[in-house]
């Protein structure tokens, strides 16, 4: 009895050191296959995935050091009201650059990786109009400035070829509050969605792939919904307020979402087109296109950081001559 209690035990352990393998395809389902852990990838590391390693590292610590250096300049130049924000929307491209860098040594977590970017960007969108609203003077001040200019315009895209038949309008105190819930579902409906697929890739990652294209009908409204509202704010303020910069500033914050969004999602058509070919396991073909993905996405943040630093010099100077004026008017 006990030789046979023995044989049984040996045999649930084999069983279960056979699923804990790396190599399983079935405990790692889709992912497994195609995405190498951080273990198995230094283990099987080459060439082009050293230098991988190596360059990422260098744009993530450029993007880094660049946004500390930047830090007492904002201090010191930026009026109190507006450092806080300006801060944030300088910090989103240090935050997006080291889930790229992590998304580039540990594959696998390419979807929490993703997720932080996303709502980041969410996040800094509605600090983006905030800080529009800030440099109005608040939002009543803004309507009062608007009154006599029809800011107000609905034709903007994404929505502009559906709503070619509507004209601007006046701004007021409830049409001023639809755009604010537009912008702000934004960070709560993408961190909703992105909890949940987290979740279910955490639980079954077999049951993610299935499930996975369930959601993306409402990122996408969720999406459309935010950068329209964005769009309006960008248009109701930029006008009036010129020499604030906000047309680009708007553009450094909305490139965020197409990098982060789009190329991994053209290079995931693209491995589905042309099959990922993971003869090569763990060092998959998958594994190459994010690491370029990856990199790629660093050069960008570096070049959005520095355009940034730049941009957010403009209000703090535009502000600075408005106060001489005034102390030189009294």
């Amino acid at each position: 009895m006990n030789q046979k209690f023995a044989n049984q035990t040996g045999k649930s352990s084999l069983g279960l050191r056979k699923e804990k393998r790396p190599n399983s395809t079935y405990r790692g389902g889709q992912h497994t296959q195609v995405y190498a852990g951080f273990t198995v990838s230094f283990s099987n590391l080459n060439t082009f995935l050293l230098v991988s390693y190596i360059v990422g590292l260098i744009l993530f610590l450029v993007t880094t050091i660049k946004f500390v250096l930047f830090i007492p300049k904002i201090l010191q130049n930026t009026p109190k009201p507006f450092v806080s924000r300006t801060l944030i929307l300088c910090g989103i491209y240090t935050i997006v650059a080291a889930s790229s860098f992590t998304s580039l040594l540990v594959p696998r977590a390419l979807l929490f990786c993703e997720s932080i970017s996303v709502v980041t960007f969410a996040l800094c969108s509605y600090q983006y109009f905030c800080l529009c609203v800030d440099y109005a003077g608040g939002e009543s001040n803004f309507i009062r400035i608007a009154d006599d200019v029809k800011v107000f315009n609905m034709r903007a895209p994404p929505c502009c070829c559906c709503l070619c038949f509507i004209s601007p309008m006046h701004i007021t105190k409830d049409r001023f509050m639809k755009v604010r819930l537009l912008i702000l579902q934004l960070p709560i409906g993408l961190g909703l969605v992105y909890l949940i697929l987290n979740v279910v890739y955490l639980e079954d990652s077999v049951l993610y792939s299935n499930i996975s294209y369930y959601f993306m009908p409402f990122l996408g409204i969720s999406v459309l919904s935010g950068v329209w509202g964005l769009q309006m704010a960008s248009r109701m303020f930029s006008p009036l307020f010129i020499e604030y910069k906000l047309t680009p500033k708007y553009i450094a914050v909305q490139m965020v979402l197409l990098i982060c969004k789009l190329q991994p999602l053209i290079a995931q058509i693209e491995l589905t087109i042309n099959g990922s070919n993971d003869n090569g396991y763990p060092i998959t073909r998958k594994v190459y296109g994010n690491a370029i993905v990856q990199l790629l996405i660093l050069v960008e943040v570096i070049i959005l950081s520095f355009w940034s630093h730049y941009l957010y010099g403009a209000p703090s100077n535009a502000v600075k001559n408005k106060e001489k004026d005034d102390i030189a008017s009294t």
